[in-house]
């Protein structure tokens, strides 16, 4: 048993200093989160999320199931999907309300187009996931808050954006 012991113990060894331990993998790391903040406005989709999240978990919680662990599960989804698509949307929202020159074409854009995307996306998970039982009704929630969402935040950033 000694000689398995030592094999274990060299090839440990071998292993540890084949791992690299610099600050690289770190430093990758705030690459990625550098660059897809770009893309991604983590800060609203964590605030979005957490929001749409609570409706969801209330929503299965209190009208539908009673059961905490399946509502819970249900609002943890929500805030994943809010998270990564709110935050992709509201950047898009941002990107578009900044590039257009006319500021009424580019304030209608930058409402319409994330808002419709998000309906959209929304609608089609519940339908294509079937764990919906009804679609429409799963994506009034997102009919009636993305609109004016999209809408007040095009008009703060546009009006971080504008000159003097």
């Amino acid at each position: 048993m000694q000689d398995l012991d030592d094999l274990t113990n060299t090839a440990m060894k071998e292993a540890e200093t084949q791992v690299p331990t610099t600050p690289e993998h770190v430093g990758l790391i705030r690459r990625f989160l550098r660059r897809s903040n770009d893309y991604i406005n983590y800060k609203v989709g964590a605030i979005t999320g957490a929001g749409m999240g609570a409706i969801v978990f209330g929503i299965n919680y209190y009208m539908k199931a009673h059961e905490l662990a399946e509502s819970a599960l249900a609002g943890m989804k929500q805030y994943g999907y809010t998270f990564l698509m709110g935050g992709l949307f509201t950047r898009l929202c941002e990107y578009l309300g900044e590039r257009i020159e006319n500021r009424t074409i580019a304030r209608t854009v930058a409402v319409t187009v994330p808002s419709v995307l998000t309906i959209t996306a929304t609608y089609l998970v519940h339908l294509l996931l079937k764990k919906s039982p009804e679609p429409f009704l799963s994506t009034m929630p997102t009919i009636v808050i993305a609109p004016p969402a999209f809408a007040y935040w095009n008009y703060r950033t546009m009006r971080n954006a504008a000159p003097g």
